[in-house]
C-alpha cells in the first residue's frame, strides 16, 4: 500500500528558494530504522498563476524552488544512491562528492559531443587541407565517449560495491524512493492549495508525518493487473 501526502502552498511560499525538511517522525522514512542521519532529496519547482499570451520571459506569477528532504538511515541512503545518484549531487557526503563529479563528467562529455556534432555538420567550417582538421570531429567524439565510459563505469563500479555491502547486511531491496511532484496550476495560488504530492510506501511513517503537520493524506491500494490467457 502507498500513502499519498498533500503539502499545501503555505508551507513553501515563505521562501522563493529553500528547503523543506520532513524531520518528523525521527526515524528512517523507508525502513523505520531508529537512526536517520541522512536525507533523500527531491528538488522541485512549483509554478502558479499563468501569465497568458506571454511568449518570452517569465510565464508564471509565482515560481518557487524547494528542496524536499525526508530522513533516511545509512543503509537506505546507500540504496538511494544506486537508485538515483543525481539526487545526492548536493549532499555533503562521500557519495555526494561522487555524484557531483558524475554530473560534471556528464556535462563535459555532452559538451564534447556537441562540439563534435558542430564540426561534423560543418556549422563552423575548418580548413580541409590538413587531415587532422578533417577528422577533428572524430577525435572529439572519441574523447566524449571516453569521458562517458569513465563517468558511468566508475558509478556502476561504486553501485556494485554498495549492492554487495547491502546484501551482506541483509538489506530489503524492495524498499524504494518516494515519489514527489508539484501541482502546476493556472490560477494564482491560495494558502491551502495543493502544491506538492508525496507518495511513500512506508504507510506508518507517512501517516505520522502528515498528522504532525495537519496535512491531508490518503492510502492507495496497489493496482493488480490480471493477465488473461488467450
Amino acid at each position: 500500500m502507498t500513502t499519498r501526502i498533500s503539502i499545501p502552498v503555505k508551507f513553501i511560499s515563505n521562501d522563493r528558494k529553500g528547503t523543506l525538511d520532513l524531520a518528523y517522525p525521527q526515524r528512517c522514512s523507508r525502513c523505520n530504522g531508529p537512526l536517520a542521519p541522512q536525507f533523500e532529496t527531491h528538488p522541485l519547482k512549483y509554478e502558479a498563476g499563468l501569465i497568458r499570451n506571454r511568449q518570452f520571459g517569465k510565464k508564471f506569477r509565482s515560481s518557487i524552488q524547494v528542496t524536499l528532504r525526508i530522513p533516511l538511515c545509512d543503509l537506505c541512503y546507500l540504496a538511494n544512491f544506486t537508485e538515483n545518484p543525481d539526487s545526492c549531487d548536493q549532499d555533503k557526503t562521500e557519495l555526494g562528492v561522487i555524484a557531483h563529479w558524475r554530473s560534471i563528467g556528464i556535462i563535459i562529455g555532452s559538451a564534447f559531443a556537441l562540439a563534435a556534432f558542430i564540426l561534423l555538420m560543418k556549422i563552423i567550417p575548418l580548413p580541409t587541407e590538413n587531415i587532422w582538421t578533417r577528422y577533428l570531429w572524430l577525435m572529439i567524439i572519441g574523447a566524449a565517449l571516453l569521458i562517458f565510459a569513465l563517468t558511468f563505469g566508475m558509478t556502476e563500479l561504486k553501485n556494485r560495491q554498495i549492492r554487495k555491502y547491502l546484501s551482506d547486511h541483509h538489506y530489503n531491496f524492495n524498499l524504494h524512493r518516494a515519489d514527489a511532484f508539484v501541482k502546476m496550476q493556472l490560477e494564482d495560488p491560495q494558502p491551502e492549495d495543493e502544491a506538492i504530492v508525496l507518495s511513500l510506501e512506508n504507510d506508518q511513517w507517512a501517516e505520522e508525518c502528515a498528522q504532525s503537520h495537519e496535512w491531508r493524506f490518503e492510502k492507495i491500494e496497489p493496482k493488480i493487473k490480471e493477465l488473461e490467457a488467450k
